[in-house]
């Protein structure tokens, strides 16, 4: 239960963030001592037991970690900040300012400016062009891409995120001539100020969300079977979605069937879809595609719950 907990919360995620270990161990020690609670009494031992094992995980995870961080392993630096290297795509003078802005607050060990228009490429001043985005993140060991939100369309940037899913970077858009957004989580670092996080799907921790909704949904689908089944459309194909589902071979919520599917960061065959959440409407091919796109970009697990209910009677599709 403790492993499990740190797992979800995110405790296994690179770089370490110890935090979220002590957050993990603190929910994992809750739910033991919720259990605990409905024992019955022959079946109880010294809740000391419990707390000195809760103390015990953190105590040896923490040290491991701080080995690690001794011994410099990669990605396991514990409480060392480490200056960024820095990618800012876009076109004429947005990504300079950009620029100045992180310089004038941070202290950055690298920015490279990367343009999306071949036809106004230079060499003095740009360390490459958008096209080969992926190889320029590989070589000048990039921890973060800025996208001028300006000059680049939204489906761009999603192909661009779902073409470097595999490498260990964080994502932003910059709103054109800003120097704050709208809607940001925090304002205690100068580039929440100016800069939209992207949720993006495939980022390690909404993967890990996705995989536990659907197996709880599935698993609470069996158990209320006798009741649920009478409840959709198509009871079969209810029955073999959720086997489905539970073997890894659909998601309950994904994207609508789209050509420019391809385009966005991976995901199974879905049963259920965004154009679900509006129900007895009809949407365009270009609609539907945006809807994708929205999904895949600004992924929260509260968008999955309504979809799922909203399109509840379309389980069995």
């Amino acid at each position: 239960i403790w492993l499990f907990s740190i797992w979800l919360s995110g405790g296994y995620d690179k770089p370490v963030k110890l935090f979220r270990i002590v957050r993990g161990i603190g929910i994992g020690t809750i739910i033991i001592l919720v259990i605990y609670a409905l024992l019955p009494i022959s079946l109880r031992f010294s809740r000391a037991l419990i707390l000195l094992g809760g103390l015990w995980s953190l105590i040896s995870m923490i040290g491991t970690r701080s080995i690690f961080h001794i011994f410099k392993f990669k990605d396991l630096g514990v409480g060392a900040h480490k200056s960024k290297r820095i990618i800012i795509a876009g076109n004429d003078n947005e990504p300079e300012r950009i620029a100045t802005l992180i310089r004038t607050h941070s202290n950055p060990s690298f920015i490279g400016l990367v343009c999306t228009d071949n036809s106004k490429f230079d060499p003095n001043k740009h360390i490459g062009s958008y096209s080969n985005l992926k190889g320029l993140t590989e070589i000048y060991k990039i921890d973060e891409i800025i996208f001028c939100g300006g000059e680049i369309p939204s489906q761009k940037i999603i192909n661009k995120m779902a073409e470097l899913s595999d490498l260990p970077v964080s994502f932003k858009i910059a709103p054109p001539e800003s120097l704050y957004i709208i809607g940001s989580n925090s304002i205690d670092r100068f580039e929440d100020m100016f800069m939209v996080d992207v949720n993006s799907i495939n980022k390690p921790s909404n993967i890990r969300i996705k995989k536990l909704f659907d197996l709880v949904v599935s698993f609470g689908l069996l158990a209320t079977f006798p009741i649920s089944v009478f409840l959709v459309k198509e009871p079969l194909g209810f029955v073999k979605n959720i086997f489905s589902v539970l073997f890894r071979k659909k998601t309950w919520v994904g994207y609508h069937n789209s050509p420019d599917n391809k385009r966005l960061p991976d995901l199974k065959k879905s049963v259920l879809n965004p154009a679900d959440a509006f129900k007895g409407k009809e949407f365009g091919l270009q609609t539907l595609t945006n809807l994708n796109t929205l999904y895949a970009r600004e992924y929260k697990l509260e968008n999955d719950i309504s979809i799922l209910i909203k399109g509840f009677k379309m389980l069995g599709r």
